[in-house]
């Protein structure tokens, strides 16, 4: 027969507030009573005090010692709460239950009445204190993937529309600058105008990694292979004052992301990192795969158990203030103090890692340094992929092919239709998927579709299963400022599928047609 479990040993740190110097003795005299681990009880009397406490040294539970009715104690309980520790309120006098109602709405999570107070009561306490401590950290959690999720969607419904207005602007200022070529004072103002542009793209680019709607092309890959071949490049760009350490565990298995995408995410993690360390430092990037288990998924709302690769990037920088920490991965959140890299910086790293179906998290004090962990799902029987060879591309971007383009933006399906007939292509148009299946009933062949992957009614993707299943042998090129995660799984387009993203210039487009039309 197996011995039963050995009892939970169990200790705490508490923080006793309050002016009564005796009440710390007696709680820890109560303390020592049980054969448990020896646990930490220290005293103050100024609730300002406390709280700065509370920040450095990170207490299990903090005791207030007097009845919370007075206007700084209920802010005092509120803030502590609100620190993630919380309130247990020892009441002097008798019982009473208005008194006990004004504990709790107050924001405590348990009270003692000082007469009563005893070992097992204190325990029984202390363990409710800290059960409440993680619900609120779990609804703290659950709030914060709420906003992020909610200002995600605000993000790329954005990007999706200005996507289109870039690519007009890019594609007309493209021929533009090639009708003034003669005119230099011209085309150079016709080339500030597309670097503006550009600049914008990338901004818009950082939106949809941020909002969960890139396009993806996932693979599996070797996390070992891609951290150990960015370190010699990071190396060069952490500058000499940083020191790198990479410890990779000697066996890591394959994960299923898009490689220049965790590369990405990686690069901006060791920038924001060198910005923290003006003065030197080192960062540590530490690379091994572990088991998560349902306790760690309890505490940690988006988690999945299961076997997961870890990627850890600890520096030795200045830190982000505890308040400051749930806001870094905020779009715009300007906060140099909190991560060096103002803007989009981190928040596209966070949709980079949820969009491959991983979490990441960061741990920080003040003044100690910050710690960002990645985890990514994974299967130990999975290999890597075989490598693709890429299709030749031509140089002549030209052609004579019929072309069937739907796009629901006029201004876009304008250009793409200059840019293809200019060509020498022949070119069919219609606003949406209903009006491409009347244009094609009609022609005898199409040589090629390129649609929008997101219109109203028929999805892009749609209407290429329908000229399909209608024995219209045709091929495809998806455009897209997004894609729509109820279009296109998780926000990932087939491999096989050939995607422009949006903002194009007439060369991407003419370019990627040809090696369409080309394609094996």
């Amino acid at each position: 027969m197996m011995p039963p479990p050995a009892a939970r040993r169990e200790s705490f740190r508490l923080l006793v507030v309050g002016p009564d110097p005796d009440t710390a003795p007696a709680l820890r005299a109560l303390m020592r009573s049980r054969e448990d681990e020896p646990s930490t009880v220290e005293w103050v009397t100024d609730a300002g005090e406390a709280l700065d406490d509370l920040e450095q040294r990170g207490y299990d539970v903090c005791v207030l010692d007097g009845e919370p009715r007075a206007a700084v104690h209920e802010s005092f309980v509120s803030k502590t709460a609100a620190a993630g520790c919380p309130v247990l309120v020892l009441l002097p006098g008798n019982r009473s239950a208005e008194v006990e109602r004004g504990v709790v709405a107050a924001g405590a999570a348990d009270f003692i009445w000082k007469e009563e107070l005893s070992a097992p009561l204190l325990l029984g306490a202390l363990r409710h204190a800290l059960d409440v401590r993680d619900r609120m950290r779990l609804q703290r959690q659950l709030h914060l993937a709420q906003r992020m999720e909610t200002v995600g969607q605000l993000a790329g419904g954005i990007a999706h529309e200005f996507n289109n207005i870039l690519t007009a602007i890019v594609g007309f200022g493209g021929l533009l600058a090639e009708h003034l070529a003669d005119d230099e004072a011209a085309a150079s103002q016709v080339r500030e105008i597309l670097t503006g542009a550009e600049r914008a793209s990338v901004l818009t680019r950082d939106l949809l990694a941020f909002s969960r709607r890139q396009v993806l092309r996932p693979a599996w890959i070797d996390p070992k292979e891609v951290v150990e071949h960015l370190a010699r490049m990071l190396r060069g760009v952490m500058g000499s004052h940083i020191a790198l350490t990479v410890r990779c565990a000697e066996r890591v298995p394959p994960i299923h992301a898009d490689r220049a995408q965790l590369e990405q995410a990686i690069t901006t993690l060791a920038i924001a990192a060198r910005s923290t360390m003006a003065h030197g430092g080192e960062l540590t990037i530490e690379l091994d795969d572990l088991m998560l288990d349902s306790a760690y998924c309890d505490a940690h709302i988006s988690a999945r158990p299961g076997r997961h690769v870890r990627l850890a990037m600890s520096d030795t920088g200045q830190g982000i203030p505890r308040d400051l920490l749930p806001r870094v991965f905020e779009p715009f959140f300007s906060a140099s103090t909190a991560a060096g890299m103002p803007g989009l910086g981190l928040s596209t790293v966070y949709g980079i890692i949820k969009q491959t179906g991983g979490n990441i998290w960061a741990y920080s004090e003040a003044g100690v340094g910050t710690t960002f962990k990645l985890y990514f799902p994974t299967n130990e029987e999975a290999a890597a992929d075989p490598p693709h060879a890429s299709a030749a591309v031509h140089e002549v971007l030209s052609g004579s092919e019929t072309i069937l383009l739907v796009d629901d933006t006029d201004i876009v399906r304008r250009l793409a239709r200059d840019v293809l007939s200019t060509a020498g292509y022949r070119v069919l148009e219609a606003n949406g998927a209903d009006e491409a299946l009347q244009v094609a009933g009609a022609q005898p062949a199409i040589d090629l579709l390129v649609t929008d992957v997101v219109m109203p009614g028929r999805s892009g993707i749609e209407l290429a299963d329908r000229l399909r299943s209608a024995s219209i042998d045709v091929r495809v090129l998806y455009i897209s400022g997004y894609t729509d995660a109820a279009i296109v799984r998780n926000g990932l387009l087939a491999e096989e599928a050939a995607f422009l993203q949006k903002p194009f210039t007439p060369q991407d487009l003419l370019r990627k047609v040809r090696q369409v039309l080309e394609a094996a």
